[in-house]
């Protein structure tokens, strides 16, 4: 069963998610008499894969982040599209974000004195993820040129570079359509 699954190229994930449901429901059968001790013990004793798969990531060097800069003042009339995804795309580059971070980056989060953001990720975890100068930089100047006060970094700008001043944060598809524009995804 666990080679039928691979031979489809289901991901590790899946494939742990299938056998738990599958055991669960044997579990059940178990209990409802349908099926002996004998081969519930050995349906139990069966162990999902290992995540083998490994992530492969691509280190962007310096040039590269300064032509992704100079391409997003290029691709931009309005200066503040400029500024945003700028802040945007070093927060995803150089500090490791994910785009449901960064859109949910607040103002009290930024710690300018220990170059520190303070987000919530994953599972609800908190971190604090360190500041390069260059970042504190564009997002301070993102937050200057929008003269946010609190509440979300981030907004939506529409075509006429107007900001769309909002209590919510921006979609996290948002952030995709930019990764896509500046060419940082297969579209």
């Amino acid at each position: 069963l666990i080679l039928a699954m691979q031979e489809k190229e289901l991901s590790p994930n899946t494939i742990k998610l299938y056998i738990t449901i599958l055991k669960n429901v044997l579990k059940e059968a178990y209990l409802l008499d349908l099926i002996d001790t004998k081969h519930y013990e050995r349906i139990k004793a069966v162990k999902p894969p290992k995540n083998l798969r490994v992530k492969q990531h691509q280190v962007i060097n310096v040039q590269q982040t300064e032509e992704i800069e100079a391409s997003i003042i290029q691709l931009n009339q309005h200066q503040s599209t400029i500024y945003r995804d700028t802040a945007i795309l070093l927060l995803l580059l150089k500090c490791g974000l994910r785009r449901a971070e960064v859109v949910n980056v607040k103002v009290d989060d930024i710690d300018i004195s220990s170059q520190k953001l303070t987000i919530i990720g994953k599972g609800n975890k908190e971190r604090a993820v360190p500041l390069a100068k260059s970042v504190i930089t564009a997002v301070m100047r993102w937050i200057s040129f929008a003269n946010i006060e609190d509440g979300y970094v981030f907004m939506p700008i529409n075509k006429g570079g107007n900001i769309i001043y909002q209590d919510k944060p921006m979609l996290n598809k948002m952030v995709y359509g930019l990764c896509e524009k500046y060419q940082l995804i297969d579209s």
